[in-house]
C-alpha cells in the first residue's frame, strides 16, 4: 500500500498589531546639529536622559574588534580634570547615576538624577564625552578585565555556539 503523507496544517494568521499610543514628546534641532526629544512625565522629580551616538561595534575597524565597547567603557573612568574616582563620588552624592555602553550600532550615554541635580548630572555627562582622558593605566585596566572575561566566556557552551552561529549566518561582518 501507499503510505499518504501527513500535511502540516499552514500556520495561522497573526492578530493585528496593537495600536501604541505613545505620549506626546517635542523635538528640537540644536544648532551643533543634535537632535533632542523631550518627554515629560511628571509623576516623579526626576530627570532621565539618553545621549545616543550612532556608531557602534559595526564601525570597529577590522584588526580592532571591542574598540567602540572599550571605549565607551573607558568614557566614565576620567576625564581631564576628574578622575573615575571623582566621577563616582560626585554622581553618588547626589542619588544620581551615569554610564555608558555600547552596542552593534549605537553608543549611548545615560544619566539619571533627583531634579535638583540636574544641573551636576549634565555637567558630569558632558565632561566624559567632551573630555575624556583614557588613562594608559585605565586601558590596561579595561584590557585585562575584557580579556579575563573572554577567557570565562569560551568555558561556556552556550556563548561558544553562538559565536560560532554568528560566524556561519555573518561571516566576517562584525555582526
Amino acid at each position: 500500500g501507499s503510505v499518504a503523507s501527513a500535511q502540516k496544517p499552514a500556520p495561522a494568521d497573526p492578530p493585528p498589531l496593537a495600536k501604541v499610543n505613545f505620549p506626546p514628546y517635542q523635538t528640537r534641532k540644536l544648532p551643533n546639529g543634535l537632535t533632542v526629544y523631550a518627554l515629560e512625565y511628571h509623576e516623579q522629580p526626576v530627570v532621565s536622559v539618553r545621549l545616543l551616538i550612532t556608531a557602534g561595534a559595526a564601525n570597529d575597524p577590522v584588526d580592532l574588534p571591542g574598540v567602540a565597547s572599550m571605549t565607551a567603557d573607558l568614557l566614565t573612568e576620567g576625564t581631564k580634570t576628574r578622575s573615575a574616582t571623582d566621577i563616582a563620588k560626585t554622581i553618588d552624592q547626589v542619588g544620581a547615576s551615569l554610564g555608558s555602553s555600547a552596542d552593534m550600532e549605537s553608543t549611548i550615554i545615560t544619566a539619571a538624577s533627583l531634579t535638583d541635580s540636574v544641573d551636576l548630572a549634565f555637567e558630569l555627562m558632558n565632561d566624559i564625552v567632551m573630555n575624556p582622558q583614557f588613562a594608559q593605566q585605565e586601558i590596561d585596566r579595561a584590557k585585562e578585565q575584557g580579556m579575563s572575561g573572554l577567557t570565562a566566556s569560551m568555558e561556556e557552551a552556550d556563548f561558544v555556539a553562538d559565536a560560532v552561529f554568528d560566524r556561519i549566518a555573518y561571516g566576517s561582518h562584525p555582526y
